[in-house]
């Protein structure tokens, strides 16, 4: 069967096989277990650092996968704060799910669309977004609707990938995927600023900053970044 039907045919029985955002369990679970610990919870730890939480504090964590931002950031509000994570990945939010309760934590975990969420507007103190905002289709709307879901004089926080020549471990990946045709941007700081600045929020500024990540496996992570469903 040709590659094209045989995509059309997996479109046809599971409308996710088109996002390529979307991982299957088994993938899910290798991004907690590798990808995690390796890089995303030391951009988390910096993230929160940056947010400076208080006990009692709402959290919004959008584009949460598998939580591991809202895991930190109920360690910082609980007991009186709530947190809640949102994705659009069904299995992603279900491994966040397992995660946060075997560590007894009361996350509500939401599966929907960044750009019509479905909260309250004023519901949260804060919002915090890791590595999500370059792979939104709709950014502006994306980020206007953080801004409604935010309480008065609440904040947001979120980080961003810069330019590749700052990444240079993830060329060669970056390479594979552009070829897949998946690709996200928001590396540019003056792009960045820009986007963030038009969107009726008070006050904004943005760190450059550095964190170094390793693996034990290598393998584990190419395999993750390179997978087909």
């Amino acid at each position: 069967m040709p590659a094209d039907q045989t995509r059309d045919t997996r479109a046809r029985t599971n409308p996710r096989a088109l996002n390529p955002y979307t991982l299957g369990g088994s993938a899910a679970e290798m991004y907690e277990q590798n990808m995690v610990p390796a890089i995303f919870e030391p951009f988390a730890n910096d993230l929160l650092d940056f947010a400076d939480l208080k006990k009692g504090e709402s959290v919004l964590d959008v584009a949460c996968g598998t939580g591991v931002v809202a895991r930190l950031a109920w360690s910082k509000v609980a007991p009186t704060g709530r947190v809640a994570g949102l994705d659009v990945n069904t299995e992603m939010l279900e491994v966040a799910r397992i995660a946060s309760r075997q560590q007894g934590m009361d996350i509500n975990c939401v599966e929907g669309d960044v750009s019509k969420m479905p909260f309250d507007s004023g519901a949260f103190d804060v919002v915090l977004c890791q590595h999500g905002l370059q792979y939104f289709p709709d950014r502006s709307a994306a980020l206007n609707d953080m801004h409604r879901v935010l309480s008065d004089r609440g904040r947001i926080v979120l980080n961003v990938w810069r330019p590749i020549s700052f990444n240079a471990g993830h060329l060669v990946f970056a390479e594979v995927l552009h070829r897949r045709g998946r690709r996200g941007s928001c590396g540019d700081k003056a792009c960045a600023i820009q986007v963030v600045r038009s969107r009726r929020f008070a006050h904004s500024s943005m760190v450059p900053d550095i964190t170094m990540s390793s693996s034990a496996s290598q393998r584990a992570l190419l395999d993750l970044h390179l997978r087909e469903r």
